[in-house]
């Protein structure tokens, strides 16, 4: 297992899995990462391809050319699986059920995701090394589940819906046996999103109201309230190291938030910000205690940043010469080097690698525009997804000299993303097929402001 946790997906922007689009919430991700905010002018419904449901723009051009992809009724995935020298699995799914995700792995090679049912339901699953799947079921009375990170012990976290519709924070041990986390006192719902060796688990739990607290749990399943800081409201835990020091945000109503750091006894600490700049968010930290994140300039850009374990601050920027303005970190592993992506103000981003003394790398992508580096482990291999002229995209993998290669997909399969990789190299993530076409429309171009 990675010597470092990012659950959620992003730790900045925690992943919600809707089947078929979660590429797009990537997308949606660097786009925020970017600060980009939309002027105030009238809004035009572009439309959908016939018997198509959803559509989404992705690119628009100096002369208000919008690119769009329109997937149609028809979308599938599969969880998959490549091996250390490139070769591709399709891990399946449940028997009489459609569609799977794979999420997570372990330096034993268990992979853990979601999967559905012959009925339509959602369950979390785990894959043994052989590729044997395992429904890991669902909380009494419950209908759902979805598995989201495992440690080298076999311990699954993720959530569980309760027979009284609630979400709850979930653990399957070894054996595949669930337990209900639960949550706090006049709270209604909990999510897990990290756990360590030592089976320390972290997440967040939520009021009706929808107030939010970040929360621990000790490997007996004893819950604690984790708190904010003065004057803040909110409070998110995202990542938790070998140690237990968690990084999270604070925030007032969920709005401007502040970077925080938990030691293991559970004080909390504000990172702060970047001079003149008003917001900052913990991503992920290294079992050093080297924290990630994101942070607001004075400009109001965006840049990823890095926190000792002094709790000072470093401006990572982006790349020279102008055209990326905007950057934001994802993952660090043990050497303290450092992946994420830079974004143009029109949206359109590169896989980026710093070093440990701060030097970044443009990663470069496949045919097409965008890139993004979502995992690295201590080899310093990187993996992520890069997209094609013809509007898909393909799972790759840069090696540590930054040389990327196209993992491919699945035959009959048009795309391809990879999401995590273990100390062994092997890499797991998703191929889809969809019959989505590109097409362009002519828009009037609205300006965009930082």
């Amino acid at each position: 297992m990675r010597k470092h946790q990012r659950w959620g997906a992003a730790a900045l922007f925690p992943r919600r899995r809707v089947w078929g689009l979660w590429a797009f919430g990537i997308g949606a991700a660097a786009m925020m990462a970017a600060g980009l905010v939309v002027a105030a002018t009238p809004i035009a419904d572009l439309g959908t391809l016939p018997g198509g449901r959803s559509s989404a723009a992705v690119g628009i051009n100096d002369d208000g050319t919008v690119i769009s992809q329109a997937p149609s009724v028809l979308y599938s995935s599969h969880a998959v699986r490549w091996d250390r020298a490139g070769g591709l699995t399709d891990l399946g799914g449940l028997p009489g059920g459609g569609e799977s995700d794979a999420v997570a792995i372990n330096d034993n090679g268990v992979v853990v995701g979601q999967a559905s049912t012959a009925s339509g339901e959602q369950h979390a699953v785990r894959w043994d090394p052989t590729g044997a799947i395992t429904d890991l079921g669902t909380l009494p009375g419950g209908r759902s589940s979805a598995a989201v990170a495992i440690n080298d012990n076999g311990v699954i976290i993720g959530q569980a819906s309760t027979a009284s519709g609630q979400q709850h924070a979930a653990q399957w041990d070894p054996a595949g046996g669930i337990a209900d986390l639960g949550t706090l006192p006049c709270h209604t719902d909990s999510t897990a999103v990290g756990i360590n060796a030592d089976g320390v688990i972290i997440g967040t739990a939520s009021t009706s109201s929808g107030q939010q607290h970040a929360v621990r749990w000790d490997p007996a399943g004893g819950i604690t309230d984790l708190g904010t800081l003065p004057a803040h409201t909110d409070s998110t835990a995202v990542a938790i190291n070998a140690h237990g020091t968690i990084i999270g945000t604070a925030s007032v109503a969920k709005v401007e938030p502040r970077a925080v750091r938990w030691d293991p006894t559970g004080g909390i600490i504000d990172l702060g910000g970047l001079p003149g700049g008003r917001y900052s968010y913990g991503a992920g930290i290294n079992d050093d205690g080297v924290i990630i994140g994101t942070a607001h300039t004075a400009s109001g850009q965006q840049h990823a940043v890095r926190w000792d374990r002094a709790g000072r601050i470093v401006d990572l920027g982006t790349l020279p010469g102008g055209r990326y303005p905007n950057s934001a970190a994802r993952e660090i592993n043990t050497d303290g080097v450092i992946i994420g992506w830079v974004a143009e103000a029109t949206g359109e981003s590169r896989a980026v690698r710093w070093d440990d003394a701060g030097r970044i790398t443009n990663l470069g992508t496949l045919s097409g525009g965008d890139s993004y580096a979502l995992a690295i482990n201590d080899d310093g291999v990187i993996i992520g997804y890069a997209s094609m002229k013809s509007g898909y995209t393909r799972a790759v993998r840069w090696d540590p000299a930054g040389r990327i290669t196209d993992l491919g997909t699945l035959p009959a399969h048009t795309d391809s993303t990879a999401v995590a990789i273990n100390a062994h190299g092997t890499i797991i993530g998703t191929a889809s097929t969809s019959s989505g076409h590109l097409r362009a429309e002519r828009k009037r171009n609205s300006p965009m402001h930082q």
